[in-house]
């Protein structure tokens, strides 16, 4: 039985925590699980209910700090070395390099990664882009498998990082597509219009232009933020700013989005980079019309008929998206059943875990 160790940053249960989540509970028994990140929460409770152990480092830091990465460094250095994995799968930059790294100067034998959308093409900053990029070139040096989730970050990879081709996988992401509901046609003219947006309250995630967007439209529009993150006061702050208490609410993080995605009319990502959006996945498995912003991702995901792109950082292109379909019910409906084929079609969560499973014996 292979011994293999996930390492996550945080211990909630936001996108990138799901996929390894989806990936504890369907592997099988032929491997022993356990799970390092920075504290105990929802992920580590969860992960524990299928007999998961972990392994709390609290060094573990999103911000840049060197005092508490090197310690980091050595804690998991440490505890790689002393359990002797023989996998260590890594996910997102931060805990990527830090995980492959350290598994690397312990001798481990198979190292994965998987890239959650990589930072440094669509970072602003020039100090930080170069950062982020020299950290991904020391990674990939320590890397025996990266796992990427759309073509974007497969040529990326190939032309910036040291990494053989035959090293680069693309693996979409899944879903099990009984655990949702689909709306389907289920649409009417109704006077309210639910939005909701799901993920990490980040500037990654991009939510403030989500409510600068929102700010113009009718009354009758309504919206929910389902997760939550450094952003949460500001976005607080401007709710009562712009007198929308009424009307916007933040419901944190929910155990059963599954079986509260059809109670919305309008889904929206509005997100800087991803690697291959799982609530976007989830909201299309739901039936829920679809409205994203225009990057290498989200393009690989709503083509055509299935969903609705709008310029990236343009507030004004993202209301118009949300009129366009909040006052098409039927338009609505027609995107809803699309969606859900694409999913049904291309994104299954079985055929995700055997990709992973001979990923990892191929090393």
């Amino acid at each position: 039985m292979k011994k293999i160790l996930h390492i996550q940053l945080m211990p909630i249960l936001s996108g990138a925590q799901k996929v390894c989540l989806d990936e504890i509970e369907n592997l099988g028994k032929n491997y022993e699980q356990w799970l390092l990140c920075s504290g105990v929460g929802p992920f580590t409770k969860k992960a524990s209910e299928f007999g998961v152990k972990h392994i709390v480092v609290d060094n573990l830091k999103r911000e840049i700090s060197i005092r508490d990465d090197l310690l980091a460094l050595f804690k998991i250095y440490q505890n790689i070395k002393n359990k002797k994995f023989d996998i260590v799968h890594t996910h997102s930059s931060k805990t990527g390099f830090l995980g492959r790294v350290a598994a690397r100067c312990a001798g481990v034998k198979t190292i994965v990664h998987t890239v959650h959308g990589f930072a440094f093409p669509s970072t602003e900053n020039i100090l930080l882009k170069i950062i982020y990029y020299v950290m991904e070139v020391i990674a990939a040096l320590c890397t025996d498998a990266l796992i990427v989730m759309n073509k974007s970050d497969y040529e990326l990879a190939k032309k910036y990082l040291p990494i053989s081709n035959n090293k680069i996988y693309l693996l979409n992401n899944g879903v099990k597509l009984e655990k949702f509901k689909c709306k389907g046609d289920n649409y009417t003219n109704n006077d309210t219009i639910k939005i909701v947006m799901v993920g990490r309250l980040c500037e990654q995630k991009n939510p403030l232009l989500l409510l600068n967007a929102f700010c113009s439209l009718q009354d009758n529009y309504q919206l929910y933020y389902i997760g939550d993150g450094p952003l949460r006061t500001e976005i607080e702050k401007e709710i009562l700013n712009k007198k929308l208490n009424e009307r916007v609410k933040i419901l944190g993080w929910i155990d059963n989005v599954p079986e509260v995605l059809p109670s919305f009319d309008i889904f929206v990502l509005p997100s800087r980079w991803e690697g291959m959006p799982l609530a976007m996945l989830e909201a299309m498995a739901s039936g829920l019309p679809v409205i994203s912003s225009d990057i290498p991702s989200n393009r690989f995901l709503i083509e055509n008929t299935n969903g609705e792109l709008f310029k990236s950082e343009d507030a004004i292109s993202l209301k118009e998206k949300i009129e366009y379909l909040g006052r098409d019910p039927k338009k609505r409906a027609l995107i809803s059943q699309d969606a859900y084929k694409k999913i049904k079609a291309n994104f299954s969560l079985d055929a995700r875990i055997c990709s992973l499973r001979r990923i990892y014996e191929e090393q």
